[in-house]
């Protein structure tokens, strides 16, 4: 079985935890009782793991600047806190500095601790969470497409600054969608855009590129 890989990639609050949810319980409803065909993943998955541990055991790597950020007393033993949703600000803070500091000393580190052998048991797999080029780069390797998501919406939580909140270059991205549209209707072209081939896909966007704007999907 081959594996079809999308990844949204989008600001914070876009809608892409949600839409990625959807997309994967509709390619499930076929799904035979323990064996689903499509599962969500997410590049932040390995840094939410290293994170936990370091808070559980209060032991951080040499070098890493922990000391300006708050941490709640209450909150460092409970493993589910980097997890939850909407996430809180100390933890965002904390995972893009910590995401940060080991993506300088290698820029692949996150990418290359994601686990991809389990992804082949999948028929479609759906990232949630794309943020910077060399994760577009893997995906594209894989023969895989990157959706951008493109929302008005803020949060007043996020540093928009932030490199991992930038998106990434446009030449990885091979299609918009806009998220003002119901999300019944976004979870529908997600889901059969994601059954045709990379190639469909491309040679889609071609047609359309002198008409950027299509029901509701742009097209670089």
């Amino acid at each position: 079985m081959s594996t079809h890989y999308v990844a949204l990639t989008g600001k914070a609050g876009s809608g892409k935890s949600t839409l990625a949810k959807a997309v994967v319980d509709l390619m499930n409803i076929s799904s035979k009782p323990g064996n689903p065909l499509a599962a969500v993943f997410s590049f932040a998955q390995p840094l939410r793991v290293e994170v936990s541990e370091c808070l559980i055991s209060n032991k951080w790597p040499k070098g890493f600047p922990l000391k300006d950020i708050e941490i709640p007393k209450d909150k460092p033993k409970d493993p589910n806190v980097l997890w939850k949703k909407p996430t809180e600000p100390w933890v965002r803070q904390l995972l893009q500095r910590y995401g940060a500091w080991r993506k300088k000393k290698d820029d692949e580190y996150w990418v290359s601790h994601v686990s991809w052998p389990i992804t082949k048991a999948y028929k479609l797999v759906v990232f949630d969470d794309l943020r910077f080029d060399v994760e577009a780069k893997k995906i594209r390797s894989l023969g895989g497409v990157v959706f951008q998501l493109l929302s008005d919406r803020q949060d007043p939580n996020v540093d928009y600054t932030h490199p991992s909140e930038q998106g990434v270059s446009p030449e990885y991205v091979d299609l918009c969608l806009e998220t003002d549209r119901p999300l019944p209707d976004l979870v529908e072209w997600v889901y059969h855009l994601s059954k045709l081939p990379t190639e469909a896909i491309h040679q889609i966007r071609s047609e359309f590129e002198q008409a950027p704007i299509f029901s509701g999907i742009l097209f670089f």
